[in-house]
């Protein structure tokens, strides 16, 4: 059994060589995560009274409250994440650090997942703007990646910024962690699987596993969380493969329309132009007028069927553009030939 005084001495032992630039390269995050898979979720009230504590510096409150929610993400008790990121005595002591901004856009992205408006914009926004600070710091690179993947969720369009920011800031990850976490594999997954790399995206999630240790004490939930994040790089390559082959299916429906309403027209075309034929014999009365009368007919109902072709049908293909093109100018040549010969 753990005592309060294995505690005190574990979290002085991990705080001492700790300075103010722990802050910044990953160092803190480190200590703070390897007293919680030592100590598990019965230390969050241990974290909690470090937090709220007056007499502790800076750099142990931010400790704390790093513990504090690192204990409530693993549980999935994102609500309470969000409540302790809210109280007023935290956010007055502590809402002027950058380190306490990131774990706010954190906790924003939490609220994103039940319902809060505009929580994924701000979050990501939030966090962005003080990421430069932390240039070498894993677990802050990573924060933007998460937040990214909520984006992408949300969003259907206008995503290619935030996949290639999160890609960015995954690699990043990944090289300043030593290629160590787990965590950072699977969200690598999740993204290629967004590029289309189904077996790239399971292969990452299938290493995301082997690096975890049976030891840790939320073993357990992670591997079932790295099962769901399989079957999600399934769904996404899947979802990406419906929408390819709906859009192929909509081109092709376009197609056959255009051809249906081009023959269609050059039906209606032929018959005008027999039509008029048999008109003009009727009524003309010199072979010249006739010869004229027909070139003229012709020549109208040539680039009036020209004129369906490029404005109506909308031409796709290279031989549809060539028609749109060649048929009026051949109705356009006939007029004026016919209007040349009546002169």
């Amino acid at each position: 059994m753990v005592t309060e005084r294995d505690w005190d001495l574990a979290l002085a032992d991990e705080m001492a060589p700790l300075t103010d630039e722990s802050f910044y390269d990953g160092a803190l995050s480190d200590a703070v995560f390897r007293l919680v898979a030592l100590y598990g979720s019965d230390s969050r009230e241990r974290w909690e009274s470090v937090a709220t504590s007056a007499d502790v510096p800076e750099l142990w409150a931010v400790a704390g409250v790093l513990g504090v929610t690192t204990i409530d993400r693993r549980v999935r008790n994102f609500g309470k994440f969000v409540e302790f990121m809210h109280g007023p005595e935290i956010t007055r002591r502590l809402g002027h650090l950058p380190q306490f901004q990131m774990l706010l856009a954190e906790s924003l992205m939490y609220e994103s997942e039940i319902g809060s408006e505009y929580s994924l914009d701000r979050a990501r926004a939030l966090c962005a703007a003080q990421l430069p600070r932390f240039a070498r710091h894993h677990g802050a690179q990573n924060l933007m990646v998460e937040i990214c993947l909520h984006v992408l969720d949300a969003r259907d369009t206008d995503v290619d910024d935030v996949l290639q920011q999160a890609e960015s800031a995954n690699t990043r990850s990944l090289e300043l962690s030593g290629y160590e976490y787990g965590k950072y594999f699977a969200h690598r997954g999740v993204l290629r699987a967004y590029r289309g790399q189904r077996l790239e995206g399971l292969a990452d999630v299938r290493r995301a596993i082997d690096l975890e240790s049976s030891e840790r004490w939320d073993y357990a939930a992670r591997i079932a969380q790295y099962e769901s994040v399989a079957a999600r790089v399934e769904t996404i390559c899947l979802r990406r493969h419906l929408a390819q082959e709906v859009e192929k299916a909509r081109a092709e429906i376009e197609g056959a329309r255009g051809q249906v309403l081009t023959m269609t027209g050059l039906l209606a075309a032929v018959v005008a132009i027999v039509v008029v034929n048999i008109g003009n014999v009727r009524t003309t009365g010199t072979r010249g007028e006739v010869f004229t009368s027909t070139l003229v007919a012709n020549g109208t109902v040539i680039l009036g069927f020209g004129l369906l072709i490029s404005l109506v049908l909308t031409p796709r293909t290279r031989t549809a553009w060539v028609l749109a093109v060649l048929v009026p100018l051949v109705g356009l040549s006939l007029l004026l030939i016919g209007a040349f010969v009546s002169i």
